[in-house]
């Protein structure tokens, strides 16, 4: 399982949620207690308890990472996706969000969500397929997305890309960054990155 720190999922995070209209088949309003799996800092449990209903509904944070769970406020649990520290049909949602994609194994963590649900399971991914960055930086555009195919696709993984493909990727990341370094320096770098995600809910 990756491993983020507080400062990347906050970035990461900012204004994701802005239009709520995705969440609409979670139908948050008539919930009674909510498992949010992988919260890490909680974003995203912020805002299910924004949009609860109900002033007796609980909507829990569980994450595997102690340090990152301490910036939720409670309810919260210290727990794996794989392993969920509640017994079975305990919750009417449980739900992630981009949780799934950094697992080695989502079919298990799926399996646990649908074991602790008594109504629906639903699960936020990002399709990085689909990223898309601006710059200020004119070789950074087209040089993310050569690597982001290159890495999804597998054949870095994989070992398929050649040692010479791979070695002039690199040359040109360093000359991009850099340049990436010298508009940091002089205050002139904008970044702007844009990931897809897509909400999937299913009934249990």
């Amino acid at each position: 399982m990756r491993r983020f720190s507080e400062e990347y999922l906050s970035a990461t995070r900012t204004e994701m949620w802005a239009d709520r209209d995705a969440l609409s088949g979670l139908a948050l309003a008539n919930r009674e207690r909510v498992l949010d799996v992988g919260a890490g800092t909680g974003e995203f449990t912020r805002v299910l308890r924004e949009e609860v209903s109900g002033d007796d509904t609980q909507v829990i944070a569980v994450d595997a990472d102690q340090d990152l769970l301490g910036a939720v406020s409670p309810p919260r649990l210290l727990g794996d996706a794989t392993r969920l520290p509640v017994g079975g049909d305990t919750v009417d949602l449980a739900v992630c969000q981009a949780l799934l994609v950094n697992l080695g194994d989502p079919a298990r963590a799926l399996g646990e969500l649908a074991r602790v649900s008594t109504d629906r399971v639903a699960a936020v991914e990002p399709d990085n397929s689909a990223v898309t960055v601006e710059s200020t930086v004119g070789d950074e555009t087209a040089l993310a997305r050569r690597a982001r195919e290159l890495y999804i696709g597998e054949t870095i993984l994989a070992g398929e890309t050649t040692p010479e493909e791979f070695e002039q990727l690199r040359q040109q990341w360093r000359a991009m960054g850099r340049t990436v370094a010298d508009q940091m320096q002089d205050g002139t770098y904008r970044h702007r990155e844009v990931v897809p995600f897509y909400v999937t809910v299913g009934r249990v």
